[in-house]
């Protein structure tokens, strides 16, 4: 009774046109209660307007398209806007590319800490980079992709690049490896951040999976250790044990280590 959330769109899908809007708004004195908002106190207007044509031959399908995400407070002081102008080109047999032009705003009303020892202060920033990705068909043995980005960042610049490869020796066993760097320089400062991961999947049978997951980040010295097993008893019912470990390695010292069980059980009425 003491806050409110609200939300409305319209959308048209045809077979070329896909265009949407949407308005949110949410009080300062929201409280989400079991769910979770990003933010309150806050209205929130997107739109997005794109054309899928298919030219045949070597593309098969090329999308352009452009995005707005503006976001203000109650009084309508304008807080984040992200414009974004892209290109997505669908190749035959298999692959996809995209390119991205973005222009951003962030008002900060606190410092903001981006590095151990590099903060932003208060106050507006408004920025542009762009960024081109290349994915293979995810049908092969051996798949992967590779993505570059550079520009502003803030009151700075920002260069990163980064990839993956999954390997999938058999119908039931994946490898996954991935690597992201970021090259910033701000008047605050300028640092690396990288960041790797390994995963594993294996499937049992169509009832029982499991995976394992170790990450590391520059950044926060963080080395963390996921392991997961899922047995599905029934449809949408499942039974999950998850075992995650968390590690500075700066000062060996842990920082969190669960064994969690989990059970979940799908009612249909």
């Amino acid at each position: 009774s003491d806050g409110y959330a609200a939300r409305t769109s319209v959308a048209y899908r045809g077979k070329y046109w896909d265009n949407s809007v949407m308005l949110k708004r949410i009080s300062d004195e929201f409280n989400p209660g079991m769910g979770f908002v990003r933010r309150a106190g806050m209205q929130h207007w997107y739109g997005t307007s794109g054309f899928h044509a298919r030219p045949g031959g070597k593309l098969q399908e090329i999308n352009p398209y452009v995005e707005l995400d503006y976001i203000t407070d109650l009084q309508q002081q304008l807080d984040t806007r992200s414009l974004t102008a892209g290109l997505d080109v669908y190749l035959n047999p298999d692959g996809q590319l995209t390119l991205r032009a973005e222009d951003q705003f962030d008002r900060l009303e606190a410092p903001f800490t981006v590095f151990p020892g590099v903060t932003l202060p208060v106050g507006p920033y408004g920025w542009r980079e762009a960024s081109v990705r290349y994915q293979t068909g995810q049908t092969r043995a051996v798949f992967g992709s590779v993505n570059v980005a550079g520009g502003e960042f803030y009151s700075g610049t920002r260069r990163s690049w980064g990839g993956n490869v999954t390997v999938r020796p058999r119908y039931d066993l994946s490898f996954e490896a991935s690597f992201t760097r970021n090259d910033v320089a701000l008047p605050q400062g300028a640092f690396v951040a990288d960041l790797a991961s390994l995963r594993a999947r294996y499937q049992w049978s169509t009832r029982l999976f499991g995976s394992a997951f170790v990450q590391y980040n520059t950044q926060t010295r963080a080395f963390v250790t996921n392991a997961r097993v899922n047995f599905r008893y029934k449809p949408l019912s499942d039974v999950f044990l998850v075992y995650t470990d968390r590690r500075n390695t700066q000062t060996d010292v842990r920082n969190e280590r669960t064994i969690a069980l989990k059970v979940t059980r799908m009612v249909a009425f």
